[in-house]
């Protein structure tokens, strides 16, 4: 789930299980999911660039659930 920008995790019920706390979070192939805490959107201006070339995630921690 995605409460304000920020992720979360709800059960098979939509019950909340995990509060929106991780700025990213991303799936993998074993299962696992990686999620961020704490990592900052950062944008640079430039010309023609679409904004997925500018803007990148910097900084959080790194956990798996």
């Amino acid at each position: 789930m995605e409460v304000d920008g920020w992720f979360g995790y709800i059960d098979n019920t939509g019950k909340s299980v995990i509060p929106a706390q991780f700025s990213q979070i991303r799936t993998r192939s074993d299962g696992f999911i990686q999620v961020n805490l704490g990592s900052k959107l950062v944008c640079r201006e430039t010309g023609g660039d679409s904004p997925q070339n500018r803007c990148r995630f910097k900084g959080g921690k790194w956990g798996l659930l």
